[in-house]
């Protein structure tokens, strides 16, 4: 039985994980292998002989390490092999398999302070609150935090989140400094995590911006450094987790090189 191929480039720690029932049985043999170029060579992690691994009612939950062969490898499949031996054969029960990276965390939202409806304004001791997600399939602690805004004015928050976070979980996490936002002007937010060994780094960074109210005229946004406070699709409701899909893109475009764009859109 073989998986699909899976990319693990960027991450530094793989796992497997999955339930299982093997019926032990003389000369039979059971092989977990992995492979690093699409299925042409394959190398043995785990074998299973005739000792008898978990049961239908209560199988057995294995985490097995395949860091050696498909840490930052482009194509890896992976494979459970059953034989035989040319015995009387028995089974090999499988379940609920999961390949993860461990340790994983990120940031997905900035969860305070939230996008101003109408007539609303920041304060001068605002809380910055973030939502901080365990993308790993085991408990995760101790969590450092940087949080740097720019714009209306320049801070840097930076404190560790000294609780654990369930697998697949998240918790939304209050610096205990408070910023000052009562400026009418653009605040950039870029947040990430800075856990020491994180096997996927590719999505600790989050970046989005917050506008005070205007009162200010002529307003001008050229969108060269930030999102500027627009938000696409409308208003979320407040505190949602629908942020980061509503985020919008800003870069470095080749259709506007003039004074228009910069660049960038």
């Amino acid at each position: 039985m073989t998986t699909r191929s899976f990319n693990c480039t960027g991450n530094t720690n793989v796992k497997l994980n999955f339930k299982h029932y093997w019926e032990g049985v003389e000369g039979t043999r059971g092989y977990i292998e992995v492979s690093n170029n699409g299925g042409t060579s394959w190398n043995i992690v785990m074998t299973y002989g005739s000792l008898t691994r978990g049961s239908l009612s209560n199988p057995q939950d294995t985490i097995i390490d395949l860091s050696t062969f498909a840490a930052n490898q482009s194509d890896v499949k992976i494979r459970f092999r059953y034989s035989d031996g040319g015995f009387y054969g028995k089974y090999w029960y499988i379940d609920d398999i999961i390949i993860y990276s461990n340790p994983d965390v990120g940031i997905t939202s900035l969860v305070s302070p939230w996008y101003l409806s109408c007539g609303e304004q920041y304060n001068s001791n605002q809380n910055v609150t973030v939502r901080i997600n365990n993308f790993s399939n085991e408990p995760v602690s101790n969590i450092p935090i940087v949080c740097n805004i720019s714009g209306g004015i320049t801070a840097n928050l930076s404190q560790t989140y000294t609780g654990t976070i369930p697998p697949n979980s998240f918790v939304d996490f209050t610096f205990s400094s408070t910023v000052n936002m009562s400026v009418d002007a653009c605040y950039d937010f870029q947040i990430y995590t800075n856990l020491s060994g994180d096997a996927n780094s590719t999505n600790n960074l989050h970046i989005t911006s917050r506008q005070q109210l205007v009162q200010t005229y002529p307003y001008f946004q050229n969108f060269n450094s930030s999102t500027g406070g627009f938000i696409a699709g409308g208003d979320p409701p407040s505190g949602s987790d629908t942020e980061r899909g509503r985020d919008f893109i800003y870069g470095i475009l080749p259709y506007l090189n003039g004074p228009e764009g910069q660049g960038n859109s």
